[in-house]
């Protein structure tokens, strides 16, 4: 009866067939019971900050709507700090408010019968989301002027039943009232399309370099290399300061030319438009920190302007290898 009531258990009056409906499998059912019906269903959850070519740490869910919140929630507190707000006497938390609505629209809103994976993806300058959709319009959601619109309204009505959404559409106004406060960059941007997209902008302080980004990344951001990387380049910067080769930097623009330097590490030969594409950072911005980095004796651009491109230096290729 909880079942019928709820719209989780159908009658086919065509047939006279009774069953549980698909929201019920994805709401309730155990893994082999969800992969049996939905043999492509996934959730991915990706870190992608230092090991752009793949990844430095992820989660390939596969569980049922009720676990796999859980596991994004867990997933977006393991590499996401936290910050703390309070409206009138109430502290509360802006990383699981924000997150807590993104999480919420990606698996309640997918089109679960198309195979296309749903994904959220934190990287340097923000998280992603994607997942399909059935489209209600196309183009960027203006908060102030959008209709909410049911994608799977069983889904929905019954996470609103366990407290997990508000009402239809506040997700969206909730993302854009409280990233002020967490995140001082652009506004959040909701895509309406056939693939539905989520960007949340980050500030790069967000994301530390030395272990804020993971505890849980084996050989990733911190220790082995990367911990060598950036030691020797905050060493050359604290002498190049000194000597008077470049002018004081900030710990941002620190950060930005260890990850710059991380990518050339990887990708030897690329020009500066494509490291600038690839860690999506401002073209302009890119060759200023590979200005720093050259006059530091940290990467040099070798070839012609045409072919040629970006490479470690070979005095900081010896003593990374050290």
């Amino acid at each position: 009866d909880l079942l019928k009531s709820a719209g989780l258990w159908k009658r086919d009056y065509q047939s006279g067939a009774e069953g549980y409906t698909l929201a019920s499998v994805v709401l309730f059912g155990k893994d082999e019971t969800i992969q049996s019906v939905l043999p492509h269903y996934k959730t991915d959850a990706i870190l992608r900050v230092w090991n752009v070519d793949r990844y430095d740490d992820r989660d390939d869910i596969r569980c049922n709507l009720i676990e796999a919140y859980d596991r994004l929630m867990d997933f977006i507190r393991k590499h996401l700090p936290d910050k703390f707000h309070h409206e009138g006497t109430q502290r509360i938390s802006l990383r699981d408010t924000i997150f807590h609505e993104i999480v919420n629209n990606l698996l309640v809103h997918r089109e679960f019968a198309n195979p296309f994976p749903a994904k959220i993806i934190i990287e340097t300058d923000g998280v992603y989301t994607e997942n399909w959709n059935k489209p209600h319009g196309t183009g960027t959601i203006d908060p102030s002027r959008f209709s909410p619109y049911p994608k799977n309204p069983v889904i929905t009505k019954f996470f609103k039943e366990i407290g997990r959404v508000e009402e239809l559409g506040s997700g969206i106004r909730n993302t854009y009232k409280y990233l002020r406060y967490y995140s001082t960059l652009k506004m959040p941007q909701f895509i309406e399309g056939d693939v539905f997209r989520t960007i949340i902008p980050l500030d790069e302080s967000l994301l530390s370099v030395s272990g804020g980004v993971s505890g849980g990344v084996s050989g990733g951001v911190s220790g082995g290399v990367m911990n060598k990387l950036e030691k020797l380049i905050n060493h050359r910067i604290d002498d190049g300061v000194s000597t008077g080769i470049i002018k004081p930097v900030s710990s941002k623009v620190r950060k930005q030319l260890i990850s710059i330097v991380n990518y050339i590490r990887k990708k030897p030969g690329e020009k500066a438009d494509i490291i600038a594409e690839e860690l999506r950072i401002p073209p302009r911005t890119t060759e200023r920190y590979l200005s720093i980095g050259r006059k530091l004796d940290v990467i040099v651009f070798k070839g012609s302007p045409k072919t040629g491109g970006y490479q470690l230096t070979k005095s900081f290729s010896r003593r990374l290898k050290r």
